[in-house]
């Protein structure tokens, strides 16, 4: 399996369409962006991006009680997995911008009946800035 981009690569799609941008995207832009594309988000980033978040979990090594922050959490496909990894002292605190984002996420995470995350809607940086005693 590669496990990086190979040294002679074209430019990634996410960098091409960013240097087209007329202006940059603050989180109010970032949110309305996310919130609108929420439904379908999964279908399109799943596909290029499930496999790698899943390995990255297992990869993680988890004992189960450990508390676990994620940024950016969007539609909970990596929340649902770390929820999975934890048992009974554990806890996943998982923080996006997009409101439409975590709808989605509360959603997968409701038909998977894993331990609920903390969800939190918010800045990940601000957030994580007042969580203490974390482990990842």
């Amino acid at each position: 399996m590669q496990e990086h981009l190979p040294r002679e690569h074209g430019l990634p799609r996410f960098f091409a369409l960013r240097a087209e941008a007329a202006a940059p995207a603050g989180a109010a832009e970032l949110t309305a962006a996310y919130d609108e594309v929420a439904t379908d988000y999964d279908e399109h980033w799943l596909s290029e991006a499930g496999g790698p978040v899943a390995d990255l979990v297992e990869r993680l090594g988890l004992r189960g009680d450990e508390r676990v922050f994620e940024a950016g959490c969007g539609t909970g496909f990596a929340t649902e997995r770390l929820c999975r990894a934890l048992r009974a002292g554990g806890v996943v605190t998982s923080v996006d911008l997009s409101e439409g984002m975590l709808a989605v996420a509360r959603s997968r995470l409701q038909r998977a009946g894993v331990p609920p995350p903390v969800l939190v809607q918010g800045d990940a940086l601000e957030e994580l800035a007042r969580q203490r005693d974390l482990d990842l």
